[in-house]
């Protein structure tokens, strides 16, 4: 991984901000340890977030004031739009039908995806449909019997990652 000026910026500033604080130097220690501390810094970023948030709100309503600070609003660098859907429907219905998306989840929501298979086959012709088909594991596990199901169904775990854990060996014993 490659670290860019910002990202070495940024750990010069959280090394002089924590003080100091050096990882061990044993590979494996550091592994877990940075692994630790970054989960309680998540969870202190998260508690941080929500502090500042509720203290803003607390300002806002009791309409706290102070000599050196202010609230100002900020604003998005990128431009969105909104709609006056209700009147654009009341004053320009063409515009709004045509402005109309009706998304194939909604549609199978509605009437099921085997009836928009049926009517995509009534439509298009059955090879069409089966060329743009995908199978899926569930409808062959219901075509299967329990029996055939493992000779074409391989059920494994996949490796998510990996980690440094202490040994059995290596844990110090209370007394």
């Amino acid at each position: 991984m490659e670290l860019y000026e910002d990202d070495v910026n940024k750990l010069a500033l959280t090394k002089d901000y924590f003080g100091g604080l050096v990882p061990p130097t044993n590979n494996y220690e550091k592994v877990l340890w940075l692994n630790k501390l970054q989960k309680e810094l998540s969870w202190l970023a998260l508690m941080c977030g929500s502090e500042s948030y509720n203290t803003l709100e607390l300002i806002k309503r009791t309409k706290e004031e102070s000599p050196d600070y202010e609230v100002v609003q900020t604003w998005s660098d990128k431009n969105e739009s909104e709609v006056d859907w209700d009147l654009l429907k009341e004053e320009l219905p063409d515009a709004y039908e045509k402005s109309l998306s009706f998304p194939p989840t909604a549609a199978a929501a509605l009437i099921g995806m085997d009836k928009i298979t049926e009517l995509c086959i009534a439509e298009a012709g059955e090879e069409r449909v089966r060329d743009a088909s995908n199978p899926t594991i569930g409808k062959l596990r219901k075509a299967l019997t329990k029996n055939e199901q493992p000779r074409y169904i391989k059920v494994a775990r996949k490796q998510t990652g990996v980690e440094i854990v202490m040994k059995a060996k290596s844990v110090p014993q209370l007394e």
